[in-house]
């Protein structure tokens, strides 16, 4: 006689052993000082090369480029009441980046500030503009009140400003990168009233053209 006996076995499938994946998203935000600017994916702007520490300023009595109307005025209305002696009314600009600078009395500890003088043919003209000591001063900015603009993220060769303000003026400084040594500061004047409009064309206006390591943020 064969006995057979039957054995049951019982077969466990263990679940395969997963570890969790944790993603992570790190967005830098901009780093802003009146001096320096790190945007990512862009670079560093850093003014803190050009701007100047005796609290002078880097950019002097700089004249408006385009004409304003209200110097056109003065002139067309001084010709009205006297056409053989004229005046007008010419404004210069002076700027320091980085760092504030003082300019007469009403100009102190500031960014941008206004002079305005009268050019005339008289020496009766020449006489009152000597008697107001040259010139009227006027504050634009501030450094405490600076402001970036990156530009678009999408085009590399947006452009980039640095805008200031005091009381209710406003200041923009278009920044132009110029990699062949270029260094000037031009004055587009008030266009709208109370916003002054100027271009800064340097090494330092370029992203990462003049920051103390060059490295490139990501």
């Amino acid at each position: 006689m064969i006995i057979i006996i039957g054995v049951s076995t019982t077969t466990t499938t263990l679940a395969p052993t997963t570890t969790p994946v944790v993603t992570t998203t790190s967005s830098a935000a901009p780093v802003s000082t009146a001096c320096r600017f790190e945007y990512p994916g862009k670079g560093v702007i850093d003014f803190s090369f050009i701007g100047r520490t005796d609290e002078r300023a880097a950019y002097t009595d700089e004249p408006t480029r385009t004409a304003s109307h209200y110097s056109i005025y003065s002139l067309l209305y001084s010709i009205s009441i006297s056409p053989l002696h004229f005046f007008f009314f010419s404004k210069a600009y002076s700027y320091n980046p980085c760092r504030p600078f003082s300019e007469g009395s009403r100009c102190v500890g500031v960014s941008v500030c206004q002079s305005e003088f009268i050019c005339s043919n008289s020496f009766l003209y020449l006489l009152l503009l000597a008697s107001l000591n040259g010139a009227e001063m006027y504050a634009l900015g501030t450094q405490e009140s600076a402001t970036w603009n990156a530009g678009s993220d999408e085009n590399e060769n947006s452009v980039v400003s640095i805008n200031y303000s005091y009381d209710a003026k406003k200041v923009i400084v278009q920044l132009q990168c110029s990699l062949e040594g270029n260094n000037e500061f031009q004055a587009f004047g008030e266009d709208p009233v109370d916003t002054y409009r100027f271009q800064l064309t340097h090494k330092c206006a370029c992203w990462n053209g003049c920051s103390k390591t060059n490295k490139f943020i990501k």
